[in-house]
């Protein structure tokens, strides 16, 4: 449900904010948001405000450019330097070194399952006692803490497919 929410089960790069409203660019970035809402139109400023080295957020960005050149790619919308260097390494392939091979299908899916199961075996993942159970923890371990709008988003994708146990 969570890939289902972030892309639709599509291997994607992060789409420009050009068309997108300014409340929106807020909702989804918060005060960074705000301050780079401005850039909306020029995506390698944009990105590069957003997630750049000097944007704030961590995600291992130390170059210019970094923000625009690590943009969200794959399944789950992968971000940063640091997520292509350890997720890539999780995998066996040098993502940091080649970002685009994240929008080809079979990393893609590597990358995401990596991500979320965070280098976990399945023995060590919490015994869900419910779908709902299992989306809440998968929704707020992409979005990096409890996320009401992630669980939700979730929540509304996943009657969309089903998963046999």
């Amino acid at each position: 449900s969570v890939i289902g929410k972030e892309s639709g089960f599509k291997e994607v790069i992060e789409k420009s904010y050009c068309n997108t409203s300014d409340a929106r660019i807020i909702q989804v970035f918060g005060l960074r948001g705000t301050k780079c809402k401005s850039l909306k139109c020029n995506d390698k400023k944009f990105f590069e405000c957003v997630y750049g080295k000097d944007s704030g957020v961590k995600l291992g960005n130390t170059e210019p450019g970094d923000g625009w050149k690590y943009v969200g790619r794959g399944l789950n919308g992968l971000t940063g330097r640091g997520n292509y260097r350890k997720y890539g390494n999780m995998i066996g392939v040098d993502l940091e070194g080649n970002p685009e091979l994240l929008e080809d299908p079979e990393i893609s899916v590597k990358t995401a399952i990596a991500y979320l199961l965070r280098g976990k075996k399945g023995d060590s993942l919490p015994n869900f006692k419910s779908e709902e159970e299992a989306i809440n923890y998968f929704a707020d371990l992409n979005a990096g803490a409890r996320s009401e709008s992630a669980r939700t988003k979730a929540k509304e994708v996943s009657p969309r497919f089903s998963i046999g146990l």
